[in-house]
C-alpha cells in the first residue's frame, strides 16, 4: 500500500518497509523508530531523508527539523541518509581539523611513578635502569627516564608504524593481530584491510599467516543522569570517570541539560591518555569550547576516524550529538557546570565492539617448526581454573589435585604431562619415554630446559584492554611437542584458590595446544585430557559434540 508521508520540508510518495535499525532500508531513507528495545535497536518503517540528495550545505537538516521523530531515529536518519548516501563528501560536508599538536605529551607511567616510586630516575633509584623496559610489552609506546624531571615517562612510538596485538580468537586462542600504531594503541585490521607491512615477533611471519576469525561483537550502554556544580563525568567501573575506546565502533553519544534551568553543562569529550598542562582530565578531542580539537558543528576527519558533532537548543533542551563511526583513540565525556551554577541532565552513549570482533583478521603465525604451520580446524583449551575443553568437543571441570597425562601419541617418543593444584593448573611438563624432564614451566615463570630439541620461545605480552585476570603484562611460553604448538600462558586470580588470603592474587597456567595440519591423521590415537575426561565418575562434564559457548 503507497502512503503519503511528509519527511521534513518535502512531501515524498514511498512503499513502507519495515525495518530493524536501518537495515531493508535504500539510499535517501532511514529507519524511523516505532518501538526500541532494550539494547536500543530501532525497529520501525522505512522513510524518506529530507532533500538528501540535492548536496545541500547542510547535513544536519535531517535530524534537526524532522518535526516528532524521536531521538533514535534521527540518530538513524543521520548515519543512513548522510553517511551512505555520500554526504560525507565535499568540502561544505565535511571538515578537517588541524592534525592536533606535533609531538604527543610525554606522560608518567602509570601506577609506577608518583605511586610505587617517586623521581624513579634519580640518581641511584633502582627504577631508573628499570624505566626504559617498562613498555616493552606495547609495540606503539615507549618509556624513557626524563632527565630534566627525573622521573619515567613514556612517549608514542610513530603513528601508522607497524605492529601487532595479542587477541583471543574465537576459540579463545592467542594470536598477535596485525596493525598499525596511532596514540599509543595498536589499531587492528581485518583481512580485507590494506594492510601496513609488519614485522612479526621473533620466530613468527607474515608470510605464513593464516586468517583467524574473531567473535562477534558485543555492545555496551552508558546512561547516566545527573544533578551537579563544577565538573561531573559519567561512572566508571573503577571509581574513576568512564572511557570509550580505542577501538569500538559506532560510538554515539548524546547529552541533555534542561534549558529553562539556572544553568545549561558544557560537554566536552577527552583523551585520558594524554594528560596536559592545562587538562588533567586530558586533552580535549571534541566539545563545546576553544580548547578542543573539534569544535564547531559538522563532519569530521580526524586520526583516521569519521567523526559528526552537533549541538542543538529546543524550548527545554541544550543537546550535543556526537558519533565516531570506529574509535582509533580513547575517549572520556566529561560535563562542565559554570560556577556556582547548579545543571540537571542527561548522558546517553551506545557503541559496538570491541575490535578485534565479528570479522577474519590476519595474523602470525610460528615460522620457526619442526612440523607445519598449525591450523584451527581442531581446537582444545584449557583455562586455568580449569575448564578443559577437549578436541571431542567434550568439556569437564578438571577440579583435582593431582598430576594428568595431557597428549601422548604412540608414534612420538615424549609426552606432555599437566599438574592440578588448589583448582588451577600450576606447571606443564614434557617428558622423554625414559621419564627424563626436557621442559618444565611452572605458574612462577621457572623454565627447566634440558636441551629441549624442539621449538622454544618465552616471551611478556601487553594484556588485552579488557582483561580482567591480567593487569599489566604476563609471560607466554611456546613450544612445540608432537602434533602440537602448545601456548601456555602465566595469569592471576584472586578467587577458589584455597591457599590464598583474602585480598591477594596468585598465579595460574592457561594452556592451549595448537594442532599442526598433519594432526587430522592421528587424532584417533591420541590420549590424554585433551581428548578425554581422565576422571568421568569424578569430574563434572558436558557431552562429546557439545557447542563452545
Amino acid at each position: 500500500m503507497l502512503l503519503f508521508l511528509s519527511c521534513l520540508f518535502f512531501s515524498l510518495t514511498f512503499a513502507q518497509t519495515s525495518c530493524n535499525q536501518n537495515e531493508n532500508c535504500e539510499d535517501s531513507e532511514f529507519c524511523r523508530c516505532t518501538s526500541v528495545s532494550e539494547d536500543f535497536v530501532c525497529t520501525g518503517v522505512c522513510t524518506a531523508c529530507t532533500d538528501s540528495d540535492t548536496g545541500n550545505n547542510n547535513p544536519f537538516e535531517c535530524i534537526e527539523d524532522a518535526a516528532n521523530v524521536d531521538f533514535y531515529s534521527k540518530r538513524n536518519c543521520q548515519l543512513k541518509c548522510e553517511y551512505d548516501a555520500g554526504q560525507m563528501t565535499g568540502d561544505a560536508q565535511v571538515h578537517v581539523p588541524p592534525t592536533g599538536p606535533d609531538s604527543y605529551t610525554n606522560q608518567l607511567v602509570s601506577d609506577l611513578e608518583g605511586s610505587l616510586c617517586t623521581n624513579c630516575c634519580a640518581s641511584g633509584s633502582a627504577f631508573a635502569a628499570t624505566c626504559p623496559m617498562w613498555y616493552q610489552a606495547n609495540p606503539c609506546r615507549n618509556s624513557f627516564c626524563d632527565s630534566s624531571t627525573e622521573k619515567c615517562m613514556w612517549n608514542i612510538e610513530e603513528n601508522y608504524s607497524a605492529c601487532t596485538a595479542v587477541h583471543e580468537d574465537v576459540n579463545f586462542v592467542p594470536y598477535h593481530v596485525l596493525g598499525y600504531c596511532m596514540d599509543g594503541h595498536c589499531i587492528v585490521q581485518d583481512e580485507e584491510s590494506n594492510l601496513t607491512p609488519v614485522e612479526c615477533p621473533p620466530g613468527q611471519g607474515r608470510d605464513v599467516y593464516s586468517a583467524r576469525i574473531y567473535g562477534p561483537c558485543g555492545s555496551r550502554t552508558v546512561r547516566q543522569d545527573f544533578e551537579f556544580s563544577g565538573q561531573d563525568c559519567p561512572d566508571g567501573r573503577d571509581g574513576d570517570c568512564d572511557t570509550f575506546g580505542a577501538q569500538w565502533d559506532e560510538l554515539w553519544c548524546w547529552t541533555s541539560s534542561f534549558a529553562d534551568e539556572e544553568n545549561s553543562f558544557v560537554t566536552k569529550f577527552h583523551d585520558p591518555d594524554e594528560i596536559t598542562e592545562d587538562d588533567d582530565s586530558g586533552r580535549c578531542i571534541i566539545g563545546e569550547t576553544d580548547d578542543c580539537i573539534i569544535q564547531n558543528d559538522g563532519f569530521y576527519s580526524y586520526r583516521d576516524q569519521e567523526i559528526a558533532w552537533k549541538t542543538d537548543t529546543s524550548d527545554e533542551q541544550f543537546l550535543t550529538y556526537m558519533v565516531i563511526t570506529h574509535q582509533t583513540k580513547t575517549v572520556s565525556p566529561s560535563l562542565t557546570c559554570e560556577d556556582g551554577k547548579f545543571c540537571r541532565g542527561q548522558i546517553l552513549c551506545h557503541m559496538s565492539g570491541n575490535q578485534p570482533c565479528e570479522r577474519t583478521y590476519a595474523v602470525c603465525l610460528n615460522t620457526h617448526s619442526p612440523t607445519e604451520e598449525p591450523t584451527a580446524g581442531d581446537i582444545s583449551t584449557a583455562h586455568g581454573d580449569p575448564i578443559i575443553w577437549t578436541f571431542n568437543d567434550e568439556c569437564y571441570d578438571l577440579n583435582k589435585d593431582g598430576k594428568y597425562l595431557a597428549t601422548s601419541h604412540p608414534s612420538f617418543d615424549h609426552e606432555v604431562s599437566i599438574a592440578v593444584y588448589n583448582d588451577f593448573m600450576r606447571e606443564v611438563q614434557v617428558t622423554n619415554n625414559q621419564g627424563k624432564i626436557l621442559l618444565s614451566i611452572n605458574n612462577l615463570g621457572e623454565v627447566l630446559n634440558n636441551d629441549y630439541p624442539y621449538y622454544f620461545s618465552e616471551e611478556t605480552v601487553q594484556c588485552p584492554l579488557d582483561s580482567y585476570d591480567c593487569p599489566f603484562s604476563y609471560k607466554e611460553f611456546r613450544f612445540d611437542a608432537q602434533n602440537f604448538e602448545y601456548i601456555v600462558q602465566i595469569m592471576v586470580h584472586d578467587y577458589l584458590d584455597a591457599a590464598l588470603q583474602p585480598g591477594v592474587t596468585g598465579f595460574h597456567l592457561d594452556i592451549f595446544p595448537i594442532p599442526y595440519q598433519n594432526f587430522a591423521s592421528k587424532k584417533n590415537s591420541y590420549t590424554g585430557l585433551y581428548f578425554e575426561n581422565p576422571l568421568p565418575e569424578e569430574l563434572e562434564y558436558c557431552p562429546e559434540g557439545s557447542i563452545h559457548l
